[in-house]
């Protein structure tokens, strides 16, 4: 699980963007925003993160940090996958 991963890669940008993610489906969006930000710290080219952040500030109604996030993480030539576009509909 995440949190025995972070114990063997305290400093794993992935690994907080996956238990991120995981709390943002799960409706923790305090914990998910704390964990995408720690993974955008560890590496901030990290376009996944971007991406995944900007669904949680949309689902948040934070539009304009959404917009922000959003274009990072396509400047940083990240493409979602078909679920994440459809969980990012789901959560306008």
């Amino acid at each position: 699980d995440c949190a025995r991963a972070l114990d063997r890669a305290p400093r794993c940008a992935e690994t907080f963007d996956t238990l991120g993610l995981t709390q943002f489906l799960q409706g923790e969006y305090a914990n998910a925003n704390e964990n995408f930000s720690k993974a955008i710290q560890l590496k901030p080219d990290n376009g996944a993160a971007y991406f995944h952040r900007s669904m949680l500030h949309r689902k948040m109604g934070a539009e304009a940090l959404a917009a922000r996030d959003a274009a990072r993480s396509t400047r940083l030539g990240y493409k979602p996958e078909l679920w994440e576009l459809g969980a990012t509909q789901s959560a306008q």
